[in-house]
């Protein structure tokens, strides 16, 4: 019965080393990937959650998405400064994921039409994805 040498052993370790060294970039991003898609379903679940308390008119008021570094918050007001805080409904907010562009938001009672339009622009590494607010609500 023959067993393997010390030589074979390090050749096959070398291999694996190399597979997995040459491999690990392409890991890497398609993690960076996956987060910055995570992130982004996030936050538009988060944006429809407040659309959907304004339109339907959750205890009698305006709701809105106010974005810090660490959390989505979901208030109740016509301003995150002006809130309500009894009312915050906070979300966890990926660090590793950055984003520009708007940082609040708020949708009239009712009608869930927001007070601004523009984007949300998500980044992580050399990857971005937008969401775009339109004039009527529309979150794509």
């Amino acid at each position: 019965m023959r067993g393997f040498t010390l030589l074979e052993l390090l050749i096959t370790l070398a291999i694996i080393a190399v597979l997995i060294s040459s491999s690990w970039p392409s890991l890497a991003n398609f993690y960076l990937n996956y987060q910055l898609v995570a992130e982004r379903d996030t936050l538009i679940a988060v944006l429809r959650k407040a659309q959907s308390s304004a339109f339907t008119n959750k205890n009698q008021g305006s709701y809105g998405l106010y974005i810090s570094a660490e959390q989505y918050t979901i208030f109740k007001g016509n301003s995150y400064a002006g809130r309500d805080p009894a009312f915050d409904e906070k979300f966890a907010k990926s660090t590793n994921v950055g984003i520009s562009g708007l940082s609040e938001m708020v949708f009239a009672s009712l009608s869930a039409t927001p007070d601004r339009t523009g984007n949300f622009i998500l980044s992580s590494g050399s990857q971005t994805l937008t969401i775009q607010i339109n004039g009527e609500g529309a979150i794509n």
